[in-house]
């Protein structure tokens, strides 16, 4: 007879990992929130997380042309990647909503 043993433990991993140009800074206050720009996501879960990221592809979708303007001049960072660094972000939330928002800010 034998006896199948093992040692389970519960670990913190990074499950998405991106840096976000300061140089989008205008862009992200004004999609995410005009105060506290990405830091209103510090700590939060991604379930919470969602709506404010999803607002934030609605409006910049909504309002390309005005998000457009944003586009850092020396030439780091863009519109679109933005758009698509957040259409990852939502992507991520939904599949794992207890997921918790990390950041260097």
């Amino acid at each position: 007879m034998s006896v199948d043993l093992s040692i389970k433990a519960k670990r913190e991993v990074d499950i998405y990992d991106t840096n976000i140009t300061y140089n989008l800074a205008p862009m992200y206050y004004k999609a995410i929130d005009k105060d506290l720009g990405l830091k209103k996501l510090k700590g939060m879960t991604c379930e919470k997380a969602l709506p404010i990221i999803n607002k934030a592809i609605d409006d910049m979708i909504k309002n390309k042309k005005e998000y457009e303007k944003l586009n850092p001049s020396n030439g780091w960072g863009t519109y679109d990647g933005l758009l698509e660094t957040f259409r990852e972000m939502r992507t991520i939330c939904e599949d794992n909503p207890d997921g918790v928002f990390d950041m260097d800010l």
